[in-house]
């Protein structure tokens, strides 16, 4: 597993753009909350937090009325995100940092955990994988930090 640090929020937002391009490469799968906990990071990703939630709260009113009341299911909770849309990966990138809680799959395995911090993210995959993700991050004139950690 990977601590994955940049100087700021919008240096880790072009990390995690590549991490997404990767996703959808792979086939794999991000969902992210659409709540943000602090003002300031609700005021930098807006745009994205509004076009998610739009699409959010279309889904939800979508499913059948008797499902939605049974389930009970916030929508803003967990919104899957569509890694094949750029636009989508785009607000991932976006809000994966700034928001509750975002989280990325490989089939079973979990390779990316939030920790509501703007410039820090745990990430779980091989070394050669994630230095091609830092490279492509590189190629934009960020450098991130990262730190090979044992799970506790």
């Amino acid at each position: 597993m990977w601590h994955i640090e940049a100087r700021d929020g919008e240096q880790m937002q072009i990390f995690l753009l590549a991490f997404s391009d990767y996703l959808a490469e792979v086939g794999g799968r991000a969902d992210v909350d659409l709540i943000v906990a602090d003002p300031a990071y609700e005021k930098e990703a807006k745009r994205s937090l509004d076009l998610l939630k739009s699409r959010a709260l279309e889904r939800f009113a979508a499913r059948n009325s008797i499902l939605r009341r049974i389930s009970g299911t916030d929508p803003l909770m967990g919104y899957d995100i569509d890694v094949n849309d750029i636009e989508e990966r785009a607000a991932f990138s976006q809000l994966a940092h700034r928001t509750i809680h975002a989280e990325a799959w490989e089939g079973n395995r979990q390779l990316l955990c939030s920790v509501e911090s703007d410039t820090s993210m745990y990430i779980d995959m091989d070394a050669e994988t994630l230095m091609r993700i830092i490279s492509e991050t590189r190629k934009s004139g960020v450098t991130v930090k990262f730190e090979e950690v044992t799970p506790a």
